[in-house]
């Protein structure tokens, strides 16, 4: 591949590339940017032959980025973040009057838990202020971070590299869920009843999958899994029809009796409680109205303004 010559490139042909990374679909990446079809096309072979290289492929399963792209992809959007900046640096950002749109990525969990709260308090304080919520998995988190798919993400992460910031936001313990009256649940969930009844767990790329059964097996012990849904909502739908139990997130378990006659008891060993993060891109450090947004994140959970990093 040749190098491009700075003075080659158009800095709007990485708007358009960046698009069209994101949406690898030139069509989607046109609506998104309010570009004619061809226009975008246009752009993107200008582009292909600055970088010597097609970019993006069509394979069977669709347009794919090339090995050169997915490197450049971090690169850009960081450099689009930082380009942005500059020139809103000497614009105080106002919650109350702000049209802007922030991008979050928010685990099934974390959307039950926060969302709600952020969006009663935007309508609160009358703001103009637009929100686009994407699932954002504790396997594919971090990538849509570094690519600039969200430019935030809220969840339960097992893992998350050192170079991106975190703060806790909560943490949520586990409850015990079964049918109302169930006979092993009156008075109090016993642990040989615990290991011995039926397990209802929730398998699926937004789930706080195998924290249970990780920890017992540390222990020496094992639970019988005897149904596995994709989903948290569908648990009780499944335990008031049978003497399965569930151990899930509290935040959830506690909707449960709610809609269905469902009791919920605490589990009879110790479940560390799982926390759940916001993390963020370090170009993203300068920028008001992300540090409002993260600030409000902290306060709608309860935690001070103040909290460091962990």
């Amino acid at each position: 591949m040749r190098s491009p010559r700075l003075t080659n490139v158009d800095l709007n042909l990485l708007v358009v590339l960046d698009a069209v990374l994101a949406e690898q679909n030139v069509t989607r990446a046109s609506q998104r940017l309010g570009m004619t079809q061809p226009a975008t096309s246009h752009a993107l072979s200008r582009l292909r032959a600055i970088f010597d290289d097609p970019l993006l492929t069509r394979t069977t399963s669709g347009m794919k980025p090339t090995p050169l792209a997915l490197e450049m992809v971090g690169s850009i959007r960081s450099i689009l973040d930082q380009i942005e900046m500059v020139l809103s640096s000497s614009v105080t950002f106002d919650p109350l009057v702000s049209e802007r749109e922030f991008t979050i990525g928010l685990s099934e969990h974390a959307a039950l838990v926060i969302l709600p709260k952020l969006v009663s308090h935007l309508q609160e304080i009358s703001s103009s202020i637009r929100l686009t919520i994407e699932q954002a998995s504790h396997r594919e988190a971090m990538d849509m971070i570094e690519s600039g798919k969200v430019e935030l993400a809220i969840g339960h992460f097992s893992t998350i590299p050192d170079h991106l910031q975190k703060v806790l936001l909560y943490e949520d313990e586990f409850l015990c869920a079964g049918r109302l009256a169930h006979p092993a649940l009156a008075p109090e969930l016993s642990l040989d009843d615990y290991l011995d009844l039926k397990h209802v767990r929730v398998s699926s790329q937004w789930a706080v999958e195998g924290y249970i059964d990780n920890l017992l097996i540390k222990n020496g012990m094992k639970r019988d899994i005897n149904i596995t849904v994709n989903n948290y909502f569908i648990v009780p739908l499944v335990l008031q029809n049978t003497n399965a139990i569930a151990a899930e997130p509290a935040s959830f378990v506690k909707i449960f009796p709610k809609t269905f006659d469902l009791e919920i008891k605490k589990p009879p060993f110790d479940i560390p409680p799982i926390p759940v993060v916001q993390v963020w891109h370090e170009r993203f450090s300068g920028d008001v109205g992300h540090a409002w947004l993260r600030k409000t994140m902290l306060k709608l959970s309860g935690r001070s303004s103040s909290t460091t990093s962990l």
